[in-house]
C-alpha cells in the first residue's frame, strides 16, 4: 500500500496558512493571516494579527494597536503620553490633543 503523506491543506490545494480548508475554499486562516475571497493573505507589517487588510488587531513589539485598527510605533506614542506605566507596556494618560 502507498502511504499518503499529504496534509489536509494539500488535498484542497491550499497553502499552509489555511487553518480550515474545505473543497469550496479556506474558511479560517492561521494566526498572522486574514481571509479574503477564500484565500489567506498575510497581515502587513507591523501588524501581527489582522481582521482584514485595513484593520489590525495586534502589532509587533515596537508598535501599539489603536481603536481604529492601526499600529502606532512606540516612539510616536511616547511623545503623546503624559505618563507611562513604570513597565512601559501601557499608557496611563494621553495628552488631550492626542485623542
Amino acid at each position: 500500500p502507498i502511504k499518503n503523506n499529504l496534509k489536509s491543506n494539500d488535498l484542497f490545494g491550499y497553502q499552509d496558512n489555511c487553518k480550515i480548508p474545505t473543497p469550496k475554499g479556506c474558511i479560517r486562516c492561521n494566526s498572522g493571516y486574514y481571509l479574503e475571497n477564500e484565500l489567506c493573505k498575510k497581515c502587513e507589517e507591523p501588524c501581527r494579527e489582522c481582521l482584514n487588510s485595513k484593520f489590525c488587531l495586534g502589532c509587533d513589539s515596537y508598535s501599539y494597536p489603536t481603536k481604529e485598527g492601526e499600529c502606532i510605533e512606540m516612539n510616536d506614542l511616547i511623545s503623546k503620553c503624559e505618563q507611562l506605566m513604570p513597565t512601559y507596556d501601557a499608557i496611563h494618560e494621553l495628552h488631550p490633543r492626542a485623542l
